[in-house]
């Protein structure tokens, strides 16, 4: 299991994914006040969006994650499909602004 942690905006964006070997994977994603660690309400949307680093022409996969509680989201799935450098953003859409919440993680995906 791997946990990253990214802070933007007052948004504090934790990643845990169960596995970084290529096949399925389970990816949560905990939203936070980074002030108050208190759940973040107002989410409409958290997207996945997952590039593989040694071939940009495979462009980018895109995905929902659905909640789970508040400020809780979750997606499961066949998303690092190839052995090597992955850059994985989490976009989150909040009610109350006009810009999405973002945070880039790099990992690497093996065999």
């Amino acid at each position: 299991m791997t946990v990253l942690a990214h802070e933007s905006d007052g948004l504090r964006v934790v990643l845990t994914i169960s596995s970084l070997r290529v096949g399925p994977a389970h990816f949560a994603v905990q939203l936070r006040q980074a002030h108050t660690n208190s759940p973040v309400p107002q989410v409409q949307r958290v997207t996945l969006e997952f590039r593989y680093g040694g071939n940009p022409e495979l462009g980018t996969i895109a995905a929902i994650a659905e909640p789970t509680s508040t400020g809780d989201f979750a997606l499961h799935g066949l998303y690092l499909s190839v052995e090597g450098r992955w850059q994985i953003t989490v976009r989150v859409r909040l009610s109350d602004r006009a810009e999405d919440v973002t945070a880039v993680f790099a990992v690497e995906a093996r065999r």
